[in-house]
């Protein structure tokens, strides 16, 4: 009985060390679960970094300054008491930010739609987006209760109206993050790519034009002509004067 006990009690002394191991073996150490952290963010950069992901992050910032434009640029009389309603500009400038602004939001949604200049476009678009935020804050910091102005009054801009709040700054922060991902990442089906290519091949075609070898131009073969000899000369002289004196006795 006792042999058996023993048996048994080493047998769990071994399963007991064997997980001890299979855990050490387990275990990471600091530098494997930095490696890996690196890993899943090259991972997600990648894919961020793909064409697709951008194409969402234009169609999405397109839409919105599309729409937030159109809605603003139909009703510039309210944008006008939306704008002087942040005491941060002016008076003489808010009218015409009042009628400016709509204009270049409803260029920078067209340009990011038509991937036409993309970057700058994005560059812009993250400024306005900054400008925005920081009204709204400073807003917040001042005590003032006052609505966004961000969607304009017209076109069903006034079902989404909202006042200031931390929600509104955070929202913009997102459409931010997508404008700085259109910076740094490519996109698909726009204008700058295409234009691209057509330059890309007109380049090609030049240099293709430029390192033709022009084949030189074969000679011309020179006919040698017999010198005449002396005596078929003088016989030709002969011929002519006999010829001038058949014609004067003719005469």
């Amino acid at each position: 009985m006792s042999t058996r006990q023993t048996q048994l009690r080493d047998g769990s002394a071994d399963a007991h060390t064997a997980t001890g191991a299979a855990g050490e073996q387990g275990a990471l150490t600091p530098e494997d679960a930095r490696a890996q952290w690196l890993a899943r963010l090259r991972r997600g950069w990648a894919v961020a970094h793909g064409p697709y992901p951008t194409l969402i992050s234009r169609v999405v910032l397109g839409v919105l300054f599309l729409f937030t434009g159109v809605t603003k640029a139909l009703d510039p009389v309210s944008f006008e008491s939306s704008i002087r309603a942040y005491q941060l500009v002016p008076g003489g400038f808010v009218p015409i930010m009042a009628y400016a602004l709509p204009w270049l939001e409803i260029l920078l949604g067209a340009y990011l739609l038509l991937g036409l200049y993309l970057r700058w476009s994005a560059i812009i678009t993250g400024a306005l987006l900054i400008i925005f935020m920081v009204a709204m804050g400073q807003a917040l910091a001042r005590g003032l209760t006052l609505q966004c102005g961000c969607f304009g009054a017209a076109i069903g801009g006034v079902t989404l109206r909202e006042d200031v709040n931390i929600g509104s700054i955070l929202r913009d922060a997102v459409w931010l993050l997508l404008a700085a991902h259109l910076v740094v990442a490519p996109s698909v089906w726009t204008v700058d790519a295409r234009m691209r290519r057509r330059s890309a091949h007109m380049v090609r075609s030049a240099t293709a034009r430029d390192s033709v070898v022009p084949t030189p131009a074969r000679p011309r073969p020179v006919r040698n002509t017999p010198a005449t000899s002396p005596s078929r000369t003088a016989s030709r002289a002969r011929q002519g004067s006999s010829r001038k004196r058949a014609a004067n006795r003719s005469r």
